[in-house]
């Protein structure tokens, strides 16, 4: 168990009895709470008899389960002038157990049963926040902890969005390394801005970003925040179309998306020959309902050149996180000599993303560690990759490869790091790689070429 000294010694021949006679107790007290659950007992006692056993098995949930029939028994049959003092006696034995216990499930599950009796008895529930603070004073990565703070918030209504926000920024600046911390702010500010972040709010936050990843370059759950925050701001996009150039007019068109996306069909997409709309259907190739590949099969030989273009209005195709927001790119097929060859046109907005690509290439020029240099690097490959397909023509494929090339060198059985090289790679020369592409997401990259 974490936190807990192994034991170098073998134990005495008193300790082992002391043990044996500890476990037979303990069986014991189970084979009565067996017994008076069997005779559906539901006495003050049996009451007890469960306190008892919960204190030395806090994980058994039949024992709650069993207690919280009593409970309902003696809350059915006390006058309502007693309930609040029933339940408050219940919050302090579980206030008890929990202390000693922090991460037992059933414990805390218990306690939200408790707490959804205590609705109307703001006495109480103004403490549970206090109860929160302590236990994430013990242990700040208790997720037990944070789940039943995130249930709390939304049941009592005590701490508006901006209040929670400016808790864990107080956690998180108490230690950058607070995943939880990190992971519960995504939940707050999404609970603020719904449906898209504003600009000035993830130029703050990434101020903040900045201070921890300069200050623990290698911690993974600054990144992971830092990766969710600019995910907020990218749009879907198309990476890739198949043919990338063809002299007869093909059968079908084969469409890479940047998300794995759902719900693809007229009202997102727009496919036009000329000033034409062109009809037909759309089926993801691999998967269903979500794919990163999606097939359109026209309804009439195209005549001309095609062009597909993302409907920025778009509340249909969505990505499996719900995000609907789709790139302003016209995808579009110029016919040169017969030959009709696709190209990108227009361009979206990267000021943000250049911004911090400014501020990774800073941390790299002063970071030789290895192992803190991992992160920075990865991060700097993927915000590469998304200004590649969101501004064409500024090509930053070379980049992207050599953050690749640095990553294996420091990782070099990494299969991930290796597979990502050999897509850029490709994309990079046109050339087919010799290993198979195996991920969705990569091929989707590749239509075309492989």
């Amino acid at each position: 168990m974490h936190s807990r000294k192994r034991r170098t010694t073998e134990p005495s021949p008193e300790e082992l009895q002391n043990e044996k006679l500890r476990l037979q107790k303990i069986q014991n007290l189970h084979s009565q709470i067996f017994e008076a659950k069997e005779n559906e007992d539901l006495s003050e006692s049996a009451l007890e008899l469960t306190s008892k056993a919960i204190s030395l098995s806090p994980d058994i949930y039949s024992f709650f389960n069993y207690r919280r029939k009593i409970l309902q028994h003696v809350l059915s049959q006390s006058p309502s002038s007693q309930l609040a003092s029933i339940l408050k006696d219940e919050l302090t034995f579980l206030g008890r157990v929990i202390k000693e216990n922090p991460k037992s499930y059933s414990a805390w599950y218990h306690r939200m049963w408790v707490l959804e009796k205590c609705k109307g008895e703001e006495a109480i529930l103004n403490k549970e926040l206090e109860l929160c603070q302590y236990m994430l004073r013990q242990d700040q990565r208790n997720f037990h902890c944070w789940n039943y703070r995130t249930w709390l918030v939304k049941l009592t209504q005590l701490q508006s969005p901006n209040e929670e926000l400016a808790f864990t920024q107080s956690m998180i600046l108490r230690d950058f390394s607070n995943y939880s911390a990190w992971h519960y702010r995504t939940k707050v500010v999404r609970q603020l801005y719904p449906e898209t972040l504003p600009l000035d709010f993830v130029k703050k936050e990434l101020d903040m970003l900045k201070n921890a990843y300069f200050t623990c370059p290698s911690d993974q759950s600054i990144w992971n925040y830092h990766r969710w925050l600019l995910l907020q701001q990218e749009p879907i996009k198309i990476t890739s179309i198949s043919p990338r150039e063809y002299n007869s007019a093909p059968d079908y068109f084969l469409v890479g998306f940047s998300h794995n996306v759902s719900r693809v069909g007229e009202e997102s997409i727009g496919v036009s020959q000329g000033w034409e709309p062109l009809s037909g259907n759309w089926e993801p190739l691999e998967t269903a309902p979500f794919s990163y590949i999606w097939k359109f099969t026209p309804s009439c030989e195209p005549q001309g050149p095609v062009e597909l273009r993302l409907n920025p209005l778009n509340s249909t195709l969505c990505d499996i996180n719900g995000q609907v927001r789709l790139a302003s790119l016209k995808y579009k097929y110029i016919e040169t000599e017969g030959t009709k060859k696709l190209e990108v046109h227009e361009e979206e907005e990267v000021e943000l993303l250049e911004m911090e690509l400014n501020n990774l290439e800073e941390l790299l020029s002063i970071e030789d560690t290895p192992k803190d240099r991992i992160q920075p690097l990865l991060r700097k490959a993927q915000i590469l990759e998304t200004v590649h397909f969101m501004k064409p023509g500024a090509t930053k494929l070379q980049g992207i490869v050599e953050c690749y090339k640095e990553l294996l060198r420091i990782s070099p059985s990494d299969a991930f790091y290796e597979e990502c090289l050999r897509t850029f790679q490709t994309l990079k020369t046109q050339v087919p790689p010799q290993k198979e592409v195996l991920s969705r997401k990569m091929k989707a990259k590749l239509l075309g070429i492989i």
